[in-house]
């Protein structure tokens, strides 16, 4: 946006960091990578919050929002402190598991195209904190889909190439 602002107007100087503070202060606008996955909860809030017409309805969803962030954040002070137990206990596994964004096929950027039958390729990560070690589980929809039964499928999967069957007096527990 600024390159398009110095080209409409050639006499202007503006830093880009002025640039940046001028939106910010006057029009409420941030510059940044667009959130991709935002939960649920957030999303709705957002939306009340854009449409709140008083100020006790604002206050409201404010209180929320802020009540609903700070759950999620003991949420992730739980994970951490589940994270440093697993990197310091091996009988402790903690995995992330994340089914990512579809990948489409051909990738066409053509708008009269983009909106046409694309074949699906869905990508399933699966982490493991205590180790650092990622794994990945692609497949396309000619094979499955991406249902509770391929998840579980993924995760039984990786469980039993990544786990060697426990002895007799052994134990492990999962956090995920």
């Amino acid at each position: 946006m600024h390159s398009v602002f110095e080209e409409k107007y050639p006499d202007t100087h503006v830093s880009l960091h002025q640039y940046r503070d001028i939106f910010r202060s006057r029009f409420n606008l941030k510059f940044g990578l667009p959130r991709s996955d935002t939960c649920q909860k957030c999303d709705k809030y957002f939306v009340q919050l854009s449409n709140a017409t008083t100020a006790e309805e604002t206050r409201r969803i404010a209180f929320e929002t802020n009540l609903h962030h700070r759950k999620a954040e003991q949420a992730y002070a739980v994970l951490r402190e589940d994270i440093e137990i697993a990197r310091q206990n091996n009988s402790v596994v903690v995995l992330y598991a994340d089914m990512q964004q579809v990948l489409f096929s051909p990738m066409l950027t053509h708008s009269n195209v983009f909106y046409q039958r694309q074949f699906s390729t869905y990508n399933y990560c699966v982490s493991n904190a205590g180790s650092g070690q990622v794994t990945m589980r692609l497949w396309h929809e000619g094979v499955a889909n991406r249902g509770a039964s391929e998840v579980a499928s993924c995760l039984f999967s990786y469980i039993m190439q990544h786990f060697k069957p426990l002895s007799a007096r052994e134990t492990r527990s999962v956090a995920g």
